[in-house]
């Protein structure tokens, strides 16, 4: 059986809702430790999770390799978490 099918009937739910008490169907098969930072393909390094835990995840990964604060901004980009400008003077952001 390949890995990615045995992942998934080993863990059909996300594993990561499934800990906070919420139901969502695993999508993806993520490392639990990323391979970036030692992690292996090993079964026991493999779970299911969801999209949205697998994104979130994955934003913290990033912050962290880039010593910076999850869901932070990033400076020099010009836009909030929600993807909208974040100067005032930008023609959204300015009351009519």
């Amino acid at each position: 059986m390949k890995i990615i099918a045995r992942i998934r009937d080993r863990d059909p739910l996300c594993v990561i809702c499934k800990a906070k008490g919420l139901i969502a169907r695993t999508e993806i098969i993520d490392h639990i430790v990323s391979l970036a930072d030692g992690g292996t393909d090993d079964d026991d390094n493999l779970q299911g999770v969801c999209k949205d835990c697998s994104d979130q995840k994955t934003e913290e990964e990033a912050a962290r390799a880039q010593g910076r604060t999850p869901g932070a901004l990033i400076k020099g980009k010009g836009t909030g978490r929600n993807g909208r400008p974040t100067s005032p003077d930008h023609p959204w952001n300015r009351r009519a």
